[in-house]
């Protein structure tokens, strides 16, 4: 072997190797004792996004090998449709799709002045804390704190994105998802990032610098990644009494799904009367008023389109107005406590229902077959979508994108991708039929073409050949 290869085999092996660390919250206390002084580490952007492909693959393998060997391939065909065992490509490309909507969102946010988490915590850490904690002077304290703590805040923020009808509103579109794999856990509200804060700013009371904070916040994210698959039954050593699993997440996925609402702990669910083991193995999966579609857009709205019914066979009055319909409960949950429930054994599994039944419902996968063109479309739109998001969010910085150019390209990145997600609702028809009749595809091409008129007037997304020239250098630079 040269030692050119040896050295990228090396790479690789580091890289895997510090992924599957920040992918299952093993960075250690030190790594974390983060200070003003410290850079933000970039877990999410650095090891998060190919870390979320690497399991992918891993998953869809355990998947095959699965369907050869565990009689998957030999399954009821209940209701005319078999067991999604392997990846649907149009639900796994508009899942991406969607998580990389939010992300879009967030850049978004923080240009029009909406201030997220990070900005809050900065803000009330500047100027309403109570002590100045060095987390390299109390390094495990530092850790305990921020892993339980902002665990507990998690649980809490979860549980009331499911309890309220404005807060379900951004958290739907994650549990929108008919199967429950990998990419599924990528499905998240554009409008989710913004209920956080309300359960993690005593950490910036107390006084821990934001970069702290921001690391453990990245990593119990993370770990939230791995739990989201069918692949794996139930964890050896007792640790389904500890951490959230495969197991206790499914639970959550299935439909009404207000159960375990843990990140990286299962204790909070145990003690707070929230948890249920799973008993039955079922494919059941998504919304229990599943609006069948891939929209982006449609999926985003689509409880507050839900919200219009609340109070609407009524007789008007205080319930029938949009300020009760976004602060109403949807789920009413006893508040209790129970350190005894800790120990409460978990009922084991009684029957697997998966192969013997199929899918519980029939699964939404578009107006008919997708056909190879629907497929190459879809995947180009997206990708061409994210593409134009990511290098805006690249070039914003280094390359002093005006404030209107940056807003556009956002919007184009969203309309873009949008459009893609409409085409996954299409159908087989569009192989026979000329693509540019297909009105999906004429509101495709419109929006493309209006946008580029939009951003030739005022020549997106830099301005002249020269500067072109340079965003091209700066990209290759990047």
């Amino acid at each position: 072997m040269s030692a050119n290869a040896s050295s990228t085999a090396a790479s690789v092996g580091n890289f895997l190797q510090e992924g599957f660390k920040v992918m299952f919250y093993l960075k250690s206390p030190h790594e974390l004792a983060l200070t003003n002084d410290s850079p933000t580490p970039k877990y999410l952007l650095d090891y998060g996004v190919p870390m979320f492909f690497v399991l992918m693959i891993i998953e869809w393998i355990g998947l095959a090998v699965r369907d050869y060997f565990g009689g998957h391939r030999n399954a009821n065909t209940h209701g005319g449709e078999r067991p999604h065992t392997f990846y649907r490509l149009n639900d796994m490309i508009v899942s991406t799709t969607i998580g990389s909507v939010q992300t879009v969102f967030v850049f978004f946010y923080d240009i029009v002045g909406i201030w997220g988490s990070s900005k809050l915590y900065q803000f009330v850490y500047d100027n309403y804390r109570l002590a100045d904690i060095d987390p390299q002077e109390y390094v495990w304290a530092t850790y305990l704190v921020l892993l339980l703590g902002l665990d507990l805040g998690y649980y809490w923020n979860h549980r009331f994105l499911h309890e309220f009808h404005l807060w379900w509103s951004a958290h739907s579109v994650h549990h929108s998802g008919e199967d429950f794999n990998l990419p599924t856990a990528l499905r998240q509200g554009a409008l989710q990032k913004l209920t956080s804060f309300f359960f993690n700013w005593p950490f910036a009371v107390m006084g821990i610098p934001v970069q702290a904070f921001l690391a453990h916040a990245q990593l119990n994210t993370l770990y939230q990644f791995w739990f989201h698959t069918d692949l794996i039954n139930r964890m050896p050593l007792g640790l389904e009494y500890v951490i959230n699993t495969p197991m206790a997440h499914r639970l959550h996925h299935r439909y009404p799904g207000n159960r375990n609402y843990a990140g990286v702990f299962i204790i909070w669910d145990r003690m707070f009367g929230t948890y249920q083991a799973e008993r039955v193995r079922k494919d059941m999966y998504g919304l229990a008023r599943q609006p069948n579609t891939f929209s982006v857009a449609k999926l985003n709205a689509n409880h507050f389109k839900n919200m219009a019914q609340i109070g609407s066979g009524g007789n008007g009055g205080f319930k029938s107005t949009w300020l009760y319909r976004l602060f109403a409960r949807r789920v009413k949950h006893r508040y209790t406590f129970s350190l005894a429930a800790l120990f409460e054994p978990i009922p084991p599994l009684e029957k697997d229902e998966r192969i013997s039944h199929g899918p519980v419902r029939r699964k939404w996968n578009g107006h008919g077959p997708s056909g190879l063109l629907n497929n190459v479309v879809l995947v180009s739109l997206c990708v061409t979508g994210l593409a134009i998001g990511l290098v805006t969010m690249v070039l914003h910085g280094p390359a002093d994108m005006s404030h209107t150019d940056v807003v556009l390209a956002s919007v184009a990145s969203l309309v873009v991708m949008e459009c893609g997600t409409r085409i996954a609702d299409a159908s087989q028809r569009m192989v026979y039929i000329p693509l540019l009749f297909q009105p999906v595809c004429i509101r495709t091409l419109t929006a493309i073409v209006g946008f580029a008129v939009a951003a030739l007037a005022v020549r997106f997304p830099l301005h002249g050949a020269v500067e072109l020239i340079k965003m091209i250098a700066i990209v290759a630079s990047v």
